[in-house]
């Protein structure tokens, strides 16, 4: 593994930075209305105001399922801390800066890690 991570971690943290970043410019010139940024964690124990924002504000016509009955947490692997196999620490610097970006919006809030946008 120490193999793999010395050789991609660099190229997937620039892709990561990559892709946040655009979806943080993106959702900086829509309204805050217009979209929703939460942490998945949060869906565990928030999964109903979720849903009620996505039917009742944005007029989705979905059925409820629990979040809890779909997610599978052994199915999401703890974070591995490839700081040591990045050479260009400003990439640690900007991924730092991008996920404080996607963190200030966050509108159903349980800890800021782990982001995804609706």
């Amino acid at each position: 593994m120490r193999m793999l991570l010395k050789k991609y971690s660099q190229r997937y943290l620039k892709v990561w930075i990559a892709y946040n970043e655009a979806i943080a410019r993106h959702l900086q010139q829509l309204p805050v209305e217009n979209y929703v940024v939460i942490d998945f964690t949060a869906l565990c124990s928030r999964d109903e105001t979720v849903f009620r924002h996505l039917t009742k504000e944005w007029g989705f016509s979905l059925n409820f399922i629990r979040f809890k009955n779909m997610f599978r947490k052994s199915r999401v692997h703890e974070p591995v801390n490839i700081d040591i196999y990045i050479k260009d620490k400003t990439l640690l610097d900007r991924a730092t800066t991008v996920e404080s970006s996607l963190g200030r919006m966050i509108f159903f809030n349980t800890k800021p890690q782990t982001l995804f946008a609706v």
